[in-house]
């Protein structure tokens, strides 16, 4: 038994002493000649007691009793966490190409199915989003993360396309609102306002640019085409923004453990 676990078996000894002097089964004078049997020597030699009335440790230097403190171990400073590695951005901006080029193929192909109105749209872009989402999670190994961005994805595509039908499907700049709600959504795990909000701004233009680019293909009738690339498009840029995002910070404080 070391000086420490010695010296926290005496004090509570002491306790115990207290308790029966206050139950009335030991007398304060037979408490405090069994403290004197409780001293304790360090490794310098040093002779150490508890105080009855205060319960703070003394050491004798010679002439008298001193109040300090009994030396104690160092105890080891715990090793810092490493951050675990992230996927790395091409990891993420593939699996984001795929798994969102699939969700909107498979997705325009259920719209169709349910006969090409706006509420079968809703579901078709709620699954587009939510099986672009799982990709993005698979591609972190992480089954939490799996489910979080499946969720996260089918809110966003989902709450962004209503919203652009809820203002009538405006054209222009505003084609670009459902892609900043998804964004905006997607950018929550990241913990980080101004974090969210650069993969929100994401969102916003790579809706506009491909809705531009793919239009004459969508015009020409190559839908599963037009929808394929636009998916792979979507995704890669949402795979890309949040890998790089989630490693690095926006300002200088923002330093992640192990970097």
């Amino acid at each position: 038994m070391d000086f420490s676990q010695k010296m926290r078996k005496i004090e509570a000894e002491f306790q115990s002493l207290k308790g029966q002097v206050k139950a009335g089964t030991l007398t304060r004078e037979e408490a405090e000649a069994q403290l004197k049997d409780l001293m304790i020597q360090d490794e310098e030699g040093k002779w150490w007691i508890i105080g009855y009335e205060t319960g703070k440790w003394y050491y004798h230097d010679g002439e008298k009793w001193v109040r300090g403190e009994p030396p104690m171990p160092a105890v080891p400073t715990p090793p810092l966490p490493i951050a675990r590695p992230g996927p790395s951005n091409w990891v993420m901006v593939l699996s984001g190409a795929i798994g969102f080029a699939i969700g909107n193929t498979i997705g325009t192909r259920l719209w169709e199915a349910l006969g090409g109105n706006e509420t079968p749209a809703i579901v078709a872009v709620v699954l587009w989003g939510g099986i672009g989402g799982v990709a993005l999670g698979l591609a972190s190994r992480d089954v939490k993360k799996v489910l979080a961005f499946s969720l996260l994805g089918a809110l966003g595509f989902g709450g962004g396309y209503a919203l652009w039908l809820a203002l009538g499907q405006p054209w222009g700049l505003l084609k670009g609102l459902w892609g900043a709600v998804a964004g905006l959504i997607l950018g929550v795990p990241l913990k980080n306002v101004i974090k969210t909000i650069a993969v929100s701004l994401v969102g916003f233009f790579v809706f506009l640019l491909t809705a531009i680019m793919l239009a004459d293909l969508y015009n020409a009738g190559a839908i599963i085409l037009a929808d394929g690339l636009r998916g792979a498009i979507i995704g890669a840029a949402f795979g890309f923004a949040l890998s790089y995002l989630e490693k690095r910070g926006i300002w200088p404080k923002q330093i992640r453990v192990g970097e």
